[in-house]
């Protein structure tokens, strides 16, 4: 799959979301990351909820990212992962945040 395939696909998902925002000018950009695909990420309420508050502060934006849903397509094609909003690359953020609503258990405890 070319990065053209992966990146339409992405689109795709956002032509068919209601609800999501963007901020062009914002001097804060942060990418807000999921480590699991769309469906896992975008079901998580407190991910959709911290997306929402970062849009609330004057000057600050956040994009999604999640893992790919076929990893070995993106290594393939050699295409970074990128966020929903614009298309960038993670690597062009200032700041990654990332959501984790799960823990592994301790291997020690």
């Amino acid at each position: 799959m070319s990065e053209w395939d992966l990146r339409s696909q992405v689109q795709q998902r956002l032509d068919s979301e209601t609800g999501v925002l963007v901020r062009e000018a914002a001097t804060f950009r942060v990418a807000l990351c999921y480590p699991s695909p769309y469906a896992v990420g975008m079901s998580s309420l407190g991910f959709q909820a911290i997306y929402r508050e970062i849009h609330l502060h004057p000057g600050a934006a956040a994009e999604r990212a999640f893992l790919p849903d076929s990893p070995q397509d993106y290594r393939r094609s050699r295409t970074p992962v990128f966020s929903y909003e614009s298309g960038r690359s993670l690597s062009d953020f200032p700041v990654l945040a990332f959501s984790i609503s799960y823990a592994a258990p301790c291997p020690v405890c």
